[in-house]
């Protein structure tokens, strides 16, 4: 790693603070509050400092502000059909719209600003802020404790599910072990992965991995293009899911075969209530699955606390915005977003980057993925690397 040098100690220190930030301040007011000053910062630095703006990532970038914005507008469109005037629901789809459009751009000044530099000053920001909460837990509860965390007790868990970090560190693996064939950094990245313990984590890096290979070597062989094809079954699997779910297969497969949903599936039965199958199911609202899992009958009944997510970002779009407004979700990531890479640039730029697609395709059937800041700060730092790495002299 090149040694860092004062300006880039104080990024180090302004993107911690921007990646701890939830476990320092808890609550969503005052993270939203510190990314708004975080983000500020950032574009005060990009225009002091007359950046020049890179084409690529421009592309990427005006891609996710629309798709955002269209998004908002499903919501909107899913309340009037529902007669649904809450003026609560609408501020908590622009609160959502909001969120997901600040963490885009701070991830994009960051990696204006930063460029090369920005992977690594993000890595070294984890590895050290999780080392210092083990060490903290150490100190707080002992070896033993420590121990009885990774032999499943329940006893020691709660400190420890930091679990944004497990989809990052899962990330950084894929990108030094895939992308940059840095093994010590790729050793490291598999080590915090397991000490944060997210086993979604694992099998999707693995899936991820040996997919996107699979799909290489199958290009290098053919020089065909099967990017919109595979976008294409993605989104069909989904939906597919969804109606697998909603007719209690799901249940008879994990009884079946012993599969623990960590109480998930209690979430999606509960929910069967509020949505149909039907392309003319048009949702309710942006976070509607949100502040249904806020009321007390859904605490009561789920035995959850009032922060517990839905944990299935492929059935929470769905519910929310209907069959036309999670097709939009749906495509805006696994569809053009390698369209634009592969068409716009070239294959390769999109093979680069679909193991991260793969990769936050699996967890989103079973997390908060892409309503989680942090993760979607990285993921998209990765979008943005990947999108800038091979060197083509055929670009558009």
């Amino acid at each position: 790693m090149k040694k860092f040098n004062l300006e880039d100690i104080l990024y180090f220190i302004l993107i911690s603070v921007y990646i701890f930030s939830s476990y320092i301040f808890g609550t969503d007011k005052y993270i939203r509050i510190i990314h708004f000053i975080i983000l500020f910062i950032l574009v005060i630095i990009f225009l002091r400092g007359k950046i020049a703006t890179n084409n690529r990532t421009s592309k990427i970038l005006k891609l996710f502000l629309y798709g955002y914005l269209v998004l908002l507008f499903m919501s909107f469109f899913s309340q009037l059909y529902t007669n649904n005037y809450s003026l609560e629901y609408f501020s908590r789809s622009v609160s959502i719209t909001v969120d997901l459009i600040s963490v885009l751009l701070i991830s994009y000044f960051s990696y204006q600003i930063l460029n090369k530099k920005i992977e690594n000053i993000v890595f070294a920001s984890c590895v050290f802020g999780f080392l210092i909460m083990i060490i903290i837990y150490l100190k707080s509860v002992g070896i033993n404790e420590f121990v009885n965390y990774y032999l499943n007790t329940e006893k020691a868990g709660n400190f420890l599910e930091f679990h944004a970090l497990g989809y990052i560190f899962g990330m950084y693996f894929i990108y030094y072990f895939y992308i940059c064939k840095n093994i010590k950094k790729a050793l490291l990245s598999l080590i915090m992965c397991i000490l944060v313990w997210k086993r979604i984590v694992l099998l999707a890096v693995v899936v991820s991995l040996l997919l996107s290979i699979i799909i290489d070597k199958i290009y290098s062989k053919t020089k065909k293009n099967y990017i919109s094809i595979i976008s294409i079954i993605m989104i069909l699997i989904a939906y597919l899911y969804i109606i697998i779910d909603y007719n209690g297969i799901l249940n008879i497969i994990a009884n079946r075969y012993n599969i623990d949903f960590s109480h998930r599936l209690y979430f999606y039965d509960y929910f069967k209530q509020y949505y149909r199958i039907s392309v003319l199911y048009f949702g309710h609202s942006l976070g509607f699955t949100d502040k249904i899992m806020e009321t007390t009958m859904a605490i009561r009944q789920l035995k959850i606390s009032a922060a517990t997510g839905m944990h299935n970002d492929i059935l929470r779009y769905y519910i929310d915005l209907g069959f036309l407004g999670s097709l939009v979700y749906y495509g805006l990531y696994f569809y053009k977003l390698p369209k634009i890479l592969s068409k716009k640039f070239n294959v390769e730029r999109a093979i680069k980057c679909l193991p991260f697609i793969l990769f936050m395709y699996i967890c989103l059937f079973v997390s908060n993925f892409s309503r989680t800041s942090l993760i979607m700060f990285v993921y998209f730092i990765f979008v943005f690397k990947t999108s800038e790495r091979i060197n083509d002299n055929h670009e558009k």
